[in-house]
């Protein structure tokens, strides 16, 4: 069978726009199901951004074969691609693809496996052939395992297989994070050395407020509201294929969120904002005006990867351990935890959608809570026990047993 798109219209869906496409058996001539592809826009105000993605999906696929029984797995991952493309961030849709022609695509390719005949068994022989030939993390297997169990879902929705073989896949046992963190001592030990750098707005934003990198790239002076003394998380800078897109949008929507400002912080911004000010009359017309908080000194916005690399040369010269930039956002989460923290607002404060993300990364550092935590519980039952002890034998060699215990 040989399917082809014929045309399609738009509809609307539990409050959402959806394009309705119209595929065409090209053998028997016969029309099939319509297929519905989310926009993920919202219905309201939408229609025309809607009406676009519809003329730019038929204007690439109107006329072509898309789908269809003979298929190889490979094909259809494919075009099950350019489908998901209307769905996801740019940065997002450009790491599917990356991860889909680097192990995917020619995984598939070379163990010639159709769409419709592939087994749950091929499935498995790939996720072990990433973790023993490719030494992939269990982490990133499990990446992997969501696409494909997406992109055969969607085969499976639009009738071209009957069930998902990626539904009872074996996966490989998720992996407890344990993160790379720097003490109080190391942290001031940091921010000392990157002062007079240009990393030294966005370290001390880190630091203080456990930010994403991405989020604090991203973070502009109409976000920053000195007079009601709050920050607002609303946009972001990721890199990619090379370049640097920046975005309104936040990683999920608890991302985006509000953190105070203390009065210290409330300084710290005013000076970043005179500085820029004073540069800006150095360069003259050589200095780049934006409106982003971390910039270099001749005002251009600093990049992802010049943060990642020059992090590592001022934690080398003060000879602090080797880690990730984004260590200092665990860092943060830390020594807030450990100072009786809760895990609740910690969660609201990093902008985790799922309480249960902040606990799995963070739960076991509350070390200092469970000793307080086993010395109330040691104390009660040590009362208990010596009140009964007293009563009955005051006089005997075990009488003060337990009242000493702490």
């Amino acid at each position: 069978m040989r399917i082809k798109i014929t045309g399609g219209t738009l509809d609307r869906r539990n409050g959402k726009w959806y394009l309705v496409i119209y595929p065409y058996n090209s053998e028997t001539h016969e029309r099939l199901p319509n297929q519905w592809v989310s926009t993920d826009l919202p219905e309201k105000n939408n229609k025309r951004n809607a009406q676009r993605m519809l003329d730019d999906y038929l204007s690439e696929h109107r006329g072509t074969a898309i789908l269809g029984d003979g298929k190889s797995f490979a094909d259809f991952y494919r075009e099950w691609l350019r489908i998901e493309k209307m769905q996801v961030k740019e940065n997002t849709y450009t790491t599917y693809v990356w991860t889909a022609e680097k192990y995917i695509i020619p995984y598939f390719t070379k163990h010639t496996v159709s769409l419709e005949k592939m087994k749950t068994s091929d499935i498995d022989l790939y996720y072990s052939f990433l973790l023993e030939e490719c030494d992939l993390s269990a982490s990133t297997v499990r990446k992997h395992h969501a696409n494909i169990r997406k992109a055969l879902q969607y085969a499976v929705d639009t009738e071209l297989i009957p069930k998902n073989p990626a539904a009872k896949a074996t996966l490989p046992k998720k992996q407890k994070f344990i993160a790379s963190c720097y003490s109080i001592e190391q942290l001031n030990k940091l921010l000392d050395a990157s002062k007079g750098t240009e990393l030294e707005d966005v370290v001390h934003i880190a630091v203080n407020y456990g930010m994403r990198r991405s989020e604090i790239l991203g973070l502009r002076w109409s976000s920053v509201h000195l007079e009601d003394g709050y920050i607002t998380i609303e946009g972001t800078a990721v890199p990619n294929a090379g370049q640097v897109l920046y975005s309104d949008e936040t990683k999920n929507r608890s991302s985006n969120r509000s953190l105070p400002l203390t009065e210290q912080e409330i300084a710290f911004f005013r000076g970043i904002k005179a500085k820029q000010a004073n540069n800006a009359e150095v360069f003259g017309d050589c200095y780049t005006h934006s409106d982003y908080v971390c910039t270099h000194t001749d005002g251009r916005p600093i990049r992802p990867d010049y943060v990642t690399h020059a992090f590592k040369r001022i934690i080398s010269k003060a000879g602090l351990p080797d880690v990730r930039f984004h260590d200092l956002r665990h860092s943060f989460a830390t020594v807030y935890i450990n100072h009786g923290g809760d895990l609740k607002h910690l969660q609201e404060w990093l902008g985790h959608s799922k309480i249960d993300t902040t606990g799995d990364i963070y739960s076991h550092l509350n070390y200092r809570s469970k000793q307080e935590m086993a010395q109330q519980m040691t104390g009660l039952l040590s009362a208990d026990r010596s009140e009964t002890t007293d009563a009955g034998t005051a006089d005997t060699p075990a009488a003060g047993k337990y009242k000493t215990r702490k």
